[in-house]
């Protein structure tokens, strides 16, 4: 969503849940999601029903454009179960799905979904703090061009970008420690942030396989060939033991 104007911004919806927009302006991080029509962290919110009843909750707020193009929020409240059953921004999970979300608390790759009247392409993760499920529209998600020392290639940010693995070696989490880690890079929705997890064999594989194919679409064959025999050399000295903690010191090679 582009950037709603802050005369626009419904200051009296925001006052129902007992949230101050000057207040919430002074976090510029939090702000800049908001009125980006993005979800914003977990804040604390308190409300009276229609009997007068107050009520103090938790949730995150979203805000939403209505027919009458003036805007509303949406909160999304914390949820006692994660139920995928129903649809979502009118996107049915199968059971597949449903078990790889309880699981993986993640997708995996773009859907089609519904929102406010228009179809987006977006990536699905759950929401650990709500406990429900989450979507980040694909063309939101910025990918650095630089991540922790690491450059990043613009065919790997799209495979991130479309919720894919992407392996990256010699990664120095802390600048004043000289410790380098190999890593597997995928963007979390339910975090809204890139994660970093350990190569596995199955991690690896898949990134190598997912690579080639985005490198079919956009890269000439020649190149190709290139950085295939590199996935190739990086597969074939994996530690056998995944436990085993190296540091392996070999100098990137651009392609």
């Amino acid at each position: 969503m582009k950037e709603i104007d802050e005369k626009d911004i419904p200051v009296e919806a925001l006052a129902f849940y007992g949230i101050d927009a000057t207040k919430l302006k002074q976090n510029q991080k939090i702000w800049n999601k908001f009125i980006h029509g993005e979800q914003t962290p977990l804040l604390g919110i308190h409300f009276k029903d229609l009997n007068g009843e107050e009520h103090w909750d938790s949730g995150k707020l979203r805000l939403y454009q209505k027919e009458d193009n003036t805007y509303g929020i949406k909160v999304a409240h914390v949820q006692s179960r994660l139920d995928l059953t129903k649809p979502f921004w009118g996107y049915s999970f199968s059971e597949k799905e449903q078990n790889k979300l309880s699981g993986d608390g993640e997708l995996g790759y773009p859907i089609i979904l519904n929102v406010a009247g228009k179809e987006i392409e977006a990536l699905v993760g759950v929401d650990r703090q709500l406990n429900t499920p989450a979507f980040r529209p694909v063309n939101t998600i910025f990918i650095a061009d630089k991540i922790k020392n690491v450059k990043m290639l613009p065919v790997e940010k799209t495979i991130i970008r479309e919720g894919g693995f992407v392996y990256k070696e010699n990664v120095q989490f802390d600048k004043d420690k000289p410790e380098l880690s190999n890593v597997i890079m995928s963007f979390s929705v339910g975090d809204d942030c890139i994660k970093f997890r350990t190569p596995t064999p199955e991690l690896m594989l898949t990134a190598s396989k997912q690579l080639e194919e985005q490198l079919s679409k956009e890269i000439p064959e020649h190149v190709q060939k290139n950085i295939q025999e590199r996935i190739k050399d990086s597969l074939g000295k994996m530690p056998t033991n995944q436990n085993e903690k190296k540091i392996r010191k070999r100098k990137n090679r651009s392609i």
